[in-house]
């Protein structure tokens, strides 16, 4: 293009991937900057360091003022994909180099750097928060509170799932580990990768018929495993960052091993591995004299030579000074609905509205929180009510997030989750089309998944949208230093 784009500031993140049109796109602000010219075929880079102040979402707009289309890679592509590429320095402000002088002869000074090495790597080790095998002879059983875990060609195989959080550096290797318990094998199973929407136990729990969809091949298959000792699974190649995960062992022999569930002895755990992350601190810069100091108008052997004064050597010393501004983490849900007690089995997973209406209808809301490494002081659950306002809102509660938002075993009025805390921020009159904010400080402590229900006291109903809706429910999460 021979006249290029310019990078807007996009202030609303209320829009839909999968709905937005050029109608009901959100407006786009003040420019911050332009690509200048460009060839196809190639990347283009723009500026955006005004925007970026810290963690958080920022939502961006490409225009143009050229009458020639441009086409660039999605996200959905199978290459070159949109990136944004942070370069962070030392942590804190930049130090202050203070000049101490200290008395040495005369010399020319040297600089010495001192480096100062990173920081080392974390290991963090998850426990599993659900698991269960499923049989092919016994197809509709579930076995989610059983004390142990099973792999056997054709007929059965156990899955395992972990909430990973808290990974902030580059992920070196992660390990699943499983303990073998009663029955070794000659020929043990491969791990693969699952998709995660199922459930444990009780009502919908997973059984062979509802088992989920395998995401990946095998991953380290393995051989011989000996009883009453821990395996491990090298999973690295299926684990990329914070997220939930569900692996499944499958055996390709019928000589069956037995493993300890997470409600046996030796809970399954996933053990993560990272890198060290960012730069390491700036150098300690010395001056160290090095030269021997010679005397100025040197006089005979029989004379005293006359000392010159002695020169000062600097030593610059950094001074680390300010710490971690506040952050801003805003997350969207990853699973919503409402269930109605007219329709007790009736899923509404899919529908693009969530409703509140006292003994009739409630619904819940599921986040995945990640990222939290300092002081929680806020948390507001942001649910954007629609067409139908009322004069007494609902309360928010906490319940458990064990449920299916559609599909098999998907969340129903009979099989709708316990609710877990008494009701938190309840609310009086909400106007139409307006964003709520509760209060949910007290029930969020760090990363994990969270879901809130929001159950009515009175029967002026009220209609919010849901994660399939306009305006998507969001937690926002403020993090002090």
């Amino acid at each position: 293009s021979a006249t290029g784009y310019q990078v807007k500031r996009v202030n609303s993140q209320t829009w839909e991937e999968g709905q937005i049109t050029y109608s009901n796109a959100p407006a786009v602000g003040s420019v911050i900057g332009s690509s200048g010219n460009f060839a196809s075929g190639n990347w283009t880079t723009v500026d955006v360091t005004s925007l970026v102040t810290g963690n958080g979402i920022y939502d961006l707009g490409l225009t143009t003022t050229s009458g020639t289309n441009m086409n660039f890679n999605s996200r959905d592509a199978t290459s070159n994909r949109p990136e944004l590429i942070i370069q962070t320095s030392m942590g804190g402000s930049a130090p202050t180099a203070t000049r101490t002088p200290t008395s040495a002869p005369g010399a020319t000074p040297t600089r010495t750097p001192t480096a100062t090495a990173g920081a080392p790597g974390n290991t963090l080790t998850f426990t599993t928060v659900a698991d269960a095998r499923v049989s092919q002879t016994s197809p509709t059983t579930n076995y989610g509170t059983s004390t142990t875990l099973q792999a056997d060609a054709g007929s059965t195989q156990s899955y395992i799932r972990f909430t990973a959080s808290g990974i902030s550096g580059p992920i070196q290797s992660v390990k699943l580990r499983v303990f073998c318990t009663t029955n070794g094998t000659n020929n043990g199973p491969a791990a693969y990768l699952a998709g995660s929407n199922w459930i444990e136990s009780g009502t919908g729990g997973v059984t062979w018929n509802t088992q989920p969809t395998l995401l990946s091949g095998a991953v380290d298959n393995k051989g011989a495993l000996a009883t009453s000792s821990w395996v491990e699974y090298d999973v690295t190649t299926l684990v990329t960052g914070n997220g939930t995960y569900t692996f499944a062992l499958i055996a390709d022999s019928n000589d069956g091993v037995t493993f300890s569930s997470r409600e046996g002895a030796s809970d399954p755990q996933l053990v993560v591995t990272m890198g060290t992350g960012g730069f390491a601190p700036e150098p300690t810069i010395t001056f160290t004299p090095t030269a021997t100091p010679t005397p100025i108008n040197a006089a005979p052997a029989t004379s005293t030579p006359t000392a010159t004064a002695d020169v000062p050597v600097n030593t610059l010393t950094p001074t680390a000074t300010a710490g971690t501004p506040e952050n801003t983490l805003t997350f969207t849900t990853g699973a919503d609905t409402r269930v109605a007690q007219a329709s007790p089995t009736t899923n509404y997973g899919t529908s693009t509205t969530l409703q509140a209406d006292a003994g009739s209808t409630q619904s819940y809301i599921r986040f995945d929180v990640s990222g939290i490494s300092g002081t929680i002081q806020n948390v507001k659950l942001r649910v954007f009510c629609t067409t139908n306002g009322t004069n007494n809102g609902p309360a928010v509660y906490l319940a458990d997030s064990n449920w299916i938002e559609s599909g098999t075993g998907g969340i129903t009025w009979n099989t709708q989750p316990v609710i877990l805390s008494g009701a938190v921020d309840n609310k009086g009159a909400l106007a139409t089309s307006s964003w709520v904010e509760y209060d949910v400080t007290t029930l969020v402590t760090g990363d994990g998944t969270y879901t809130f229900a929001l159950v009515a006291d009175d029967n002026d109903g009220v209609t919010f949208s849901s994660r399939e809706g306009a305006s998507a429910p969001q937690l926002v999460v403020t993090v002090g230093p």
